[in-house]
Protein backbone atom coordinates (compact mmCIF):
# COMPACT_ATOMS: atom_id res chain seq x y z
CA UNK A 1 0.00 0.00 0.00
CA UNK A 2 1.57 3.79 -0.62
CA UNK A 3 0.18 6.72 1.17
CA UNK A 4 1.14 10.14 0.06
CA UNK A 5 3.43 11.83 3.16
CA UNK A 6 2.97 15.14 2.85
CA UNK A 7 5.68 15.79 5.18
CA UNK A 8 7.82 15.36 2.25
CA UNK A 9 6.60 18.74 1.13
CA UNK A 10 7.63 20.39 4.39
CA UNK A 11 11.26 19.13 4.48
CA UNK A 12 11.63 20.34 1.29
CA UNK A 13 10.79 23.89 1.57
CA UNK A 14 13.10 23.64 4.25
CA UNK A 15 16.05 21.98 2.30
CA UNK A 16 15.18 24.76 -0.55
CA UNK A 17 14.26 27.50 1.95
CA UNK A 18 11.04 28.20 0.50
CA UNK A 19 8.15 29.54 2.58
CA UNK A 20 5.14 28.14 2.28
CA UNK A 21 3.28 31.30 1.05
CA UNK A 22 6.35 31.53 -1.68
CA UNK A 23 5.79 27.66 -2.42
CA UNK A 24 1.80 28.33 -2.22
CA UNK A 25 2.08 31.19 -5.03
CA UNK A 26 4.28 29.34 -7.59
CA UNK A 27 1.37 26.48 -7.55
CA UNK A 28 -1.28 28.86 -7.29
CA UNK A 29 -2.51 27.59 -4.10
CA UNK A 30 -3.72 30.03 -1.03
CA UNK A 31 -1.72 29.61 1.94
CA UNK A 32 -5.10 28.23 3.37
CA UNK A 33 -5.58 24.93 0.57
CA UNK A 34 -1.67 24.43 1.15
CA UNK A 35 -2.26 24.04 5.22
CA UNK A 36 -4.78 22.27 4.15
CA UNK A 37 -2.67 19.49 2.15
CA UNK A 38 -0.40 19.40 5.74
CA UNK A 39 -3.68 18.90 7.66
CA UNK A 40 -5.30 16.30 5.97
CA UNK A 41 -2.19 14.66 4.57
CA UNK A 42 -3.75 14.41 0.67
CA UNK A 43 -4.24 16.44 -2.38
CA UNK A 44 -5.13 16.21 -6.15
CA UNK A 45 -2.81 14.51 -8.44
CA UNK A 46 -2.66 18.19 -10.07
CA UNK A 47 -1.64 19.63 -7.01
CA UNK A 48 0.87 17.38 -6.59
CA UNK A 49 2.62 17.58 -9.95
CA UNK A 50 3.03 21.51 -9.72
CA UNK A 51 4.32 20.66 -6.12
CA UNK A 52 6.79 18.14 -8.35
CA UNK A 53 7.30 20.72 -10.58
CA UNK A 54 8.52 23.21 -7.92
CA UNK A 55 11.19 20.84 -6.66
CA UNK A 56 12.11 19.20 -9.78
CA UNK A 57 11.16 15.69 -8.91
CA UNK A 58 9.10 13.06 -9.81
CA UNK A 59 5.69 13.00 -8.41
CA UNK A 60 6.32 9.47 -6.80
CA UNK A 61 8.68 11.23 -4.78
CA UNK A 62 6.06 12.03 -2.30
CA UNK A 63 4.64 8.66 -2.13
CA UNK A 64 5.95 6.15 0.65
CA UNK A 65 4.71 2.26 0.85
CA UNK A 66 3.50 0.99 4.52
CA UNK A 67 4.58 -2.59 5.37
CA UNK A 68 3.13 -3.98 8.62
CA UNK A 69 5.57 -6.06 10.76
CA UNK A 70 5.19 -8.17 14.17
CA UNK A 71 6.32 -6.31 17.41
CA UNK A 72 7.10 -7.18 20.49
CA UNK A 73 5.58 -5.15 23.27
CA UNK A 74 7.28 -4.88 27.07
CA UNK A 75 5.37 -6.96 28.23
CA UNK A 76 6.08 -9.63 25.48
CA UNK A 77 2.52 -9.73 23.22
CA UNK A 78 2.80 -8.72 19.52
CA UNK A 79 2.13 -5.59 19.00
CA UNK A 80 1.48 -4.94 14.84
CA UNK A 81 3.71 -1.74 13.77
CA UNK A 82 4.83 0.36 10.67
CA UNK A 83 7.57 0.50 8.90
CA UNK A 84 8.16 3.11 6.12
CA UNK A 85 10.14 2.09 3.11
CA UNK A 86 11.23 4.68 0.28
CA UNK A 87 9.48 3.48 -2.89
CA UNK A 88 8.94 5.32 -6.59
CA UNK A 89 6.34 3.69 -8.50
CA UNK A 90 7.54 3.40 -12.33
CA UNK A 91 6.23 5.69 -15.26
CA UNK A 92 4.78 3.01 -16.88
CA UNK A 93 2.42 2.27 -13.56
CA UNK A 94 1.49 6.17 -13.58
CA UNK A 95 0.89 5.91 -16.75
CA UNK A 96 -1.87 2.77 -15.88
CA UNK A 97 -3.59 4.68 -13.65
CA UNK A 98 -3.57 7.56 -15.96
CA UNK A 99 -5.31 5.73 -18.58
CA UNK A 100 -7.48 3.84 -15.83
CA UNK A 101 -9.04 7.38 -15.01
CA UNK A 102 -9.45 8.45 -18.63
CA UNK A 103 -11.36 5.19 -18.95
CA UNK A 104 -13.44 6.03 -15.75
CA UNK A 105 -14.21 9.26 -17.12
CA UNK A 106 -14.72 7.98 -20.53
CA UNK A 107 -17.22 5.54 -18.68
CA UNK A 108 -19.34 8.15 -16.91
CA UNK A 109 -19.36 10.44 -19.76
CA UNK A 110 -21.22 7.44 -21.95
CA UNK A 111 -23.66 6.92 -19.08
CA UNK A 112 -24.61 10.03 -18.59
CA UNK A 113 -25.07 10.29 -22.35
CA UNK A 114 -27.54 7.53 -22.97
CA UNK A 115 -29.34 8.89 -20.11
CA UNK A 116 -29.54 11.83 -21.99
CA UNK A 117 -30.92 10.07 -24.66
CA UNK A 118 -33.30 8.34 -22.78
CA UNK A 119 -34.47 11.30 -21.41
CA UNK A 120 -34.65 13.35 -24.63
CA UNK A 121 -36.59 10.10 -26.54
CA UNK A 122 -39.21 10.28 -23.17
CA UNK A 123 -39.63 13.88 -23.63
CA UNK A 124 -40.63 13.50 -27.51
CA UNK A 125 -42.83 10.71 -26.86
CA UNK A 126 -44.67 12.22 -23.98
CA UNK A 127 -45.25 15.60 -25.71
CA UNK A 128 -46.42 13.43 -29.19
CA UNK A 129 -48.83 11.51 -26.76
CA UNK A 130 -50.36 14.73 -25.35
CA UNK A 131 -51.20 15.92 -28.44
CA UNK A 132 -52.36 13.05 -30.03
CA UNK A 133 -55.00 13.06 -27.21
CA UNK A 134 -55.79 16.63 -28.06
CA UNK A 135 -54.13 18.80 -25.08
CA UNK A 136 -54.61 22.47 -25.04
CA UNK A 137 -52.25 24.34 -26.20
CA UNK A 138 -51.63 25.88 -22.77
CA UNK A 139 -51.28 22.82 -20.98
CA UNK A 140 -48.59 21.82 -23.86
CA UNK A 141 -46.54 25.08 -22.82
CA UNK A 142 -46.26 23.94 -19.19
CA UNK A 143 -45.57 20.39 -20.18
CA UNK A 144 -42.64 22.01 -22.50
CA UNK A 145 -41.93 24.06 -19.91
CA UNK A 146 -41.42 21.37 -17.08
CA UNK A 147 -38.77 19.96 -19.06
CA UNK A 148 -37.28 23.29 -19.78
CA UNK A 149 -36.43 23.17 -16.29
CA UNK A 150 -34.49 20.70 -16.00
CA UNK A 151 -30.50 20.75 -15.94
CA UNK A 152 -30.37 16.93 -17.91
CA UNK A 153 -32.61 18.54 -20.43
CA UNK A 154 -30.61 21.18 -21.21
CA UNK A 155 -27.62 19.71 -21.42
CA UNK A 156 -29.49 16.83 -23.97
CA UNK A 157 -30.87 19.70 -25.98
CA UNK A 158 -26.90 21.07 -26.01
CA UNK A 159 -25.41 17.51 -27.12
CA UNK A 160 -28.00 17.78 -29.96
CA UNK A 161 -29.98 14.46 -28.13
CA UNK A 162 -33.80 16.21 -28.83
CA UNK A 163 -34.81 15.82 -32.50
CA UNK A 164 -38.38 17.08 -32.31
CA UNK A 165 -37.84 20.50 -34.65
CA UNK A 166 -40.71 21.83 -32.70
CA UNK A 167 -39.91 20.90 -29.14
CA UNK A 168 -36.06 22.68 -30.04
CA UNK A 169 -37.56 25.62 -31.65
CA UNK A 170 -39.77 26.20 -28.17
CA UNK A 171 -36.95 25.44 -26.40
CA UNK A 172 -35.07 27.99 -27.85
CA UNK A 173 -37.69 30.67 -27.33
CA UNK A 174 -38.24 29.73 -23.68
CA UNK A 175 -34.59 29.99 -23.19
CA UNK A 176 -34.86 34.05 -24.51
CA UNK A 177 -37.61 34.50 -22.31
CA UNK A 178 -35.60 33.77 -19.05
Amino acid sequence: MELFNSKKIRDLCKMHNMTFKELSEKIGLTQTGLQGIFKNNSTSIDTLRKIAQVFNLPIEYFFSPIEEVDMMDTDGTMLPARVEKVYYPSQSQIAKLEKQVEDKERLIFFIEDRNLIELAITAEKVVRLFKEKGMSPTDLDSLYEIFFKMEDFDKAVHRNHVRDPEMIKRYEEWGKRI
